[in-house]
């Protein structure tokens, strides 16, 4: 077992008990959906997608829940992040972002890739 797979399956082990636990594993969940990789509006949209399937509104990330569990991320080596530059929703301009995406999508798939909101939402995303 690789070494992101158990910080992964860790993580998963403390979602019930911590709320940025859960928005990390949400986020990881996210990317997965998103391929490997997504801006930063996108995971938020994501996050938010997930945590409407389990119909508890009490369970919905807030935005610095989001951007800590993002840092950890980073600090646990399973993501990486860029600023670059994205079209606005509009296509009129262009606006500065953060792209993160996953360091091992095969790890992630691994832990993530049987829970029923990737599931659902990869399905409904292809």
């Amino acid at each position: 077992m690789s070494s992101l797979v158990k910080v992964m399956l860790e993580m998963k082990a403390r979602e019930s008990e911590d709320r940025i636990a859960k928005a990390a594993c949400d986020t990881l969940r996210a990317l997965l959906i998103l391929g490997g990789a997504g801006w930063e509006s996108e995971l938020l949209d994501g996050v938010a997608a997930i945590a409407a399937l389990s119909g508890d509104i009490s369970s919905v990330a807030s935005r610095s829940e989001v951007e800590d569990a993002l840092n950890r991320l980073e600090v646990e080596g399973l993501i990486g992040s860029r600023r670059g530059k994205r079209a606005d929703p509009t296509g009129a301009s262009t606006i500065e972002e953060t792209l993160y995406s996953l360091k091992d999508f095969a790890a992630a798939m691994q832990v993530f890739g049987a829970d029923r909101a990737v599931l659902l939402l990869r399905k409904g995303s292809g």
